[in-house]
């Protein structure tokens, strides 16, 4: 029904109660009844339980296994922290590989980005050169893409059209 760690957690929680609530069940006493009075009562059942010897053995213990358990539990929760932060360590450490890598593509990227537009900067440069060559500098049929013939002009209707009129 309870697991240990329940067990152990409400064993710590009792024993934390009782300790302060009798710490402060005799300072009542003592401010209400006066420090004689908290002696008188106090000093007999504090008398009686370390005359038990099985009392103060099985309290010992009790309180010794309680301890043991919460330090082992300190110490795997501290394990646990340990290899989560070394996870987090790992992570940041593959985000910096992968930002120095995107940073590589990014310039190898402008480097080739910036070598074709200098080869289309010289090709450029170097058809001026031949277009100044020509004489008075004139289109050819050569320089307008290949189009034989040059430019097809379309024989135009003798007709004229009004200019609100569709066409």
């Amino acid at each position: 029904m309870f697991s240990l760690h329940s067990l152990m957690t409400l064993a710590a929680w009792a024993i934390g109660i009782l300790g302060v609530g009798g710490a402060v069940a005799v300072v009542v006493a003592a401010v209400f009844f006066g420090p004689t009075v908290v002696i008188g009562i106090i000093q007999p059942i504090l008398t009686s339980f370390l005359a038990c010897t099985r009392c103060v053995v099985a309290t010992v213990f009790v309180v010794a296994t309680i301890g043991a358990y919460w330090l082992g539990h300190h110490d795997a929760a501290k394990e646990c922290r340990a290899d989560e932060l070394a996870a987090q360590l790992r992570n940041e450490r593959l985000d910096a590989q992968a930002a120095r890598d995107a940073k590589d593509d990014e310039a190898r990227r402008a480097d080739d980005i910036e070598k074709q537009a200098r080869e289309q900067h010289d090709a450029d440069q170097a058809y001026i050169q031949q277009l100044k060559s020509s004489p008075g500098c004139a289109l050819g049929d050569g320089d307008l893409g290949g189009a034989a013939g040059g430019v097809q002009q379309r024989p135009r209707s003798g007709r004229t059209h009004p200019s609100g009129a569709p066409r």
